[in-house]
Formats: structure tokens, sequence, C-alpha cells
């Protein structure tokens, strides 16, 4: 009997490290699944313009507003503007020599926005990704832990059926080898 417990803890034990490590796989699959496909919608959505290009679209008021960021300029084209797609983002590269841009594009009648520089750095990033996988394989962790070891959630449960399974058998054992007197 105690060898057959310690079986089935033992069986149980590994099945949770084997659950461990299918949700760490899944966790990593979906991540990379989800980075591919944010960089195929964002390469889909958005073309780079050279700088000429973008002058000449200002001066032909195909331009609605730009957003001025600190290596590049974002572009929202008009709706009426002939050859360009209001759907798709534009940018170009900003170029530092060009002290009268923000008057050319004031004369133009666009918006202008000026976007401050984004500070949120690669690890900060990966952090806001890894953090939650990381609290939920603690907390099942924790689970696995109070439910008595191995076994995962239904662990005791199991444990206690197989004990009274155990009993039962020892009854019916001891009952049949009696005579009837």
């Amino acid at each position: 009997m105690n060898n057959d417990n310690k079986n089935r803890m033992n069986n149980n034990r590994n099945d949770s490290g084997k659950t461990l490590r299918v949700l760490l796989i899944a966790a990593a699959i979906t991540f990379i699944v989800m980075s591919f496909m944010k960089n195929q919608l964002t390469s889909t959505t958005t073309q780079e313009i050279p700088y000429n290009q973008f002058i000449q679209m200002v001066e032909n008021g195909d331009v609605e507003s730009v957003v001025i960021e600190n290596e590049e300029i974002s572009i929202k084209t008009k709706k009426e503007a002939q050859g360009y797609s209001s759907f798709t983002e534009y940018y170009t590269v900003r170029m530092d020599d060009d002290p009268n841009l923000v008057d050319r594009l004031y004369d133009a009648g666009v918006e202008i926005t000026r976007d401050r520089a984004n500070t949120t750095s690669l690890i900060l990033s990966i952090a806001n990704i890894l953090l939650p996988i990381l609290f939920f394989v603690f907390i099942f962790g924790l689970m696995n832990k109070k439910m008595g070891g191995g076994g995962g959630i239904m662990g005791r449960q199991v444990e206690r059926e197989g004990l009274h399974a155990e009993k039962d058998r020892r009854y019916i054992r001891r009952c049949s080898g009696r005579r009837r007197g």
C-alpha cells in the first residue's frame, strides 16, 4: 500500500513539473507569435518616404498633420490627397539642418505636434511581458504546494480516494476469507 501511494505521489510531482514546462513553452510561443503579428501589422500600415517627397507633399497641400519626434516625422495625409492612402501612416527621417521646417508646415496649414522622447527601455518592455507570466507561474506553484505536493489542484482528493479504495479492498479480502457458518 505504501509503495503504491509513494509511486502515485512521485508520478503526480512529475506531472506537475511537466505541466509547468508546458505552460512556460506555451507562454513563450504566445509571446513570439504576438510579436510577429505586431511587426506584420505595423509593416503593412506604415511606409517610409524620402524627406524631399515629404517637403513636396507639404508644398502640394497633401499633409493634414505631423508629429515631430527626435529621429523621425510621422505624417498623416489628407483624405483627398492624390496617390496617398489615408489608412497608411507615412514617416520620414528628421533632418536637423532644416531650420525652416516649422515655418513651412505652419504656412501650409499643417497641424504640428512635438512628441517627447520615448523613455521606455527594452528592459522595461520585457518586464511588462514577463512579470505577469512569472506571477501566474508563482501562483501555480503555490497552489501545487498547498494542495499536497505534486498532483496539482486535485492531488489531495485523488490521494484520499486511493486510500479509501485500498481500505475497501482490504475489507473485501477479509470478508471473502471468512466461511459462513
